[in-house]
């Protein structure tokens, strides 16, 4: 039988035979002695190691390393986490951010990305198991952070448009840096409108979304729409339906373009249809023109 961890190997049956220096002869007594000490010295080194991985792992835990809160970072988080909200809080949180400037964007973009590793997923669980666990920040806020420091900069990120479109392209973070676009305001709406184009109809879609997220002046989304109406996808052309401005004095080409859908191979893009030409009747025999 061969003994584990370089342990004294025999077989059952040199155990128990009468030879001298087994169990069975005359130094049977000496030899299970010696091999008694020897299991337990093992043991306790076995026991001694294991004790010295997990102390290492729960200060791994506990302790906070530099790359679950990155240093650059915490001149951002300062100007974006606030204790109160409201308009004074606000205003405080984009003073914060302007002063840094553009040098905020690489640490936003670097938010944006973020994900949890594996030490941050186990105080995660540790937290959800009621053991408290603090000294990290996860994705999720970090991201939220970092598209509020985007809506805080405004027209100033504007720098920072070729890189989330970049991203989007290679399918990095495709909603938060979206979301970062449409917070830019209309600097970014040319870049959207390119991303129309793409060749990815959830991307196609997404921005066409995140245009009308932008509150674009209704000329450009009119306009955004109707051609989004030709899209081969019929994801595209409901959120075409869904965002399109419904305004006072809608030119009747336009309502004979939307009208078009009726006709839609696709259910849900008719309903939309029907649904937005209803509307804006409504709209216009609630604020009728003014006779000029």
């Amino acid at each position: 039988m061969a003994w584990p961890f370089g342990w004294r190997s025999a077989s059952d049956a040199d155990i128990w035979t009468s030879s001298p220096g087994t169990f069975g002869g005359d130094g049977a007594t000496g030899d299970f002695r010696r091999f008694d000490r020897e299991m337990r010295l093992r043991t306790r080194y076995l026991l001694f190691a294991i004790i010295v991985a997990l102390v290492t792992v729960l200060t791994s835990l506990c302790i906070t390393s530099k790359n679950e809160y990155p240093s650059n970072e915490k001149a951002v988080f300062a100007a974006l986490t606030n204790r109160t909200n409201g308009p004074v809080a606000y205003l405080e949180g984009r003073e914060k951010l302007r002063l840094i400037g553009t040098n905020a964007l690489p640490v936003l973009i670097e938010m944006l990305t973020a994900e949890d590793s594996a030490i941050t997923k186990a105080k995660m669980k540790f937290n959800r198991a009621g053991v408290r666990i603090g000294g990290f920040v996860p994705a999720s806020a970090r991201r939220q952070h970092a598209l509020r420091g985007f809506r805080l900069l405004g027209p100033i990120a504007a720098p920072a448009i070729p890189v989330l479109t970049n991203m989007i392209e290679r399918g990095e973070a495709v909603d938060s840096a979206m979301n970062a676009l449409s917070s830019i305001g209309d600097e970014a709406q040319p870049a959207l409108e390119r991303l129309l184009q793409h060749r990815d109809a959830k991307i196609r879609q997404r921005a066409l979304y995140a245009i009308g997220q932008s509150i674009p002046h209704e000329t450009f989304l009119t306009r955004v729409c109707l051609s989004s109406l030709d899209d081969p996808d019929p994801g595209v052309r409901i959120t075409a339906l869904d965002s399109f401005p419904v305004i006072s004095r809608t030119p009747s080409n336009t309502l004979t373009r939307i009208s078009r859908c009726f006709s839609d191979t696709n259910a849900r893009v008719r309903l939309y249809a029907t649904n937005l030409v209803s509307l804006i009747e409504k709209f216009e025999r609630m604020y009728p023109p003014r006779n000029e």
